[in-house]
């Protein structure tokens, strides 16, 4: 099982997918992803043990699939949500954030109450069930 990334890895332009689903990895390099890897269109990385994404991940224009779900992830980089054109899946889901940046909801949406999804882009389509923040504003709505 894979625990880090070598810094060298966010600079291989030619990468086009990448897929490092159910390891031990922790942390990403900065710049993985990143704009030095302009050819990156699949980002797998489910069931890790991330706890964030690197800033540089929304410079990454490239992506349209971007799996980090059943992770550890408290926090997702505050901008650049609206220049990931050719993102069309982003699964965020079980996970640890307890708040969404105000740009990513600008373009997604707040979570569904029932299906956790954030369907206000409809050429995206954007997971973040099984999240507090998800879970937080179920409960309000329940009253609880």
């Amino acid at each position: 099982e894979i625990e880090d990334l070598p810094e060298e890895m966010a600079k291989m332009k030619s990468l086009e997918t990448l897929l490092l689903r159910q390891n031990q990895i922790k942390t990403l390099p900065e710049g993985l992803p990143g704009p030095d890897l302009p050819n990156l269109s699949l980002l797998h990385l489910s069931s890790n043990k991330l706890t964030s994404l690197p800033d540089s991940t929304t410079q990454c224009t490239s992506l349209c699939t971007l799996y980090v779900n059943g992770n550890a992830i408290t926090s997702l980089p505050m901008n650049g949500w609206k220049n990931m054109k050719k993102l069309k899946t982003f699964n965020v889901g079980s996970n640890n954030l307890d708040a969404l940046p105000d740009e990513f909801v600008e373009r997604f949406g707040e979570p569904d109450l029932k299906t956790g999804d954030c369907t206000k882009d409809e050429t995206c389509t954007v997971r973040v069930d099984q999240n507090p923040v998800v879970e937080k504003a179920r409960k309000g709505k329940a009253g609880i």
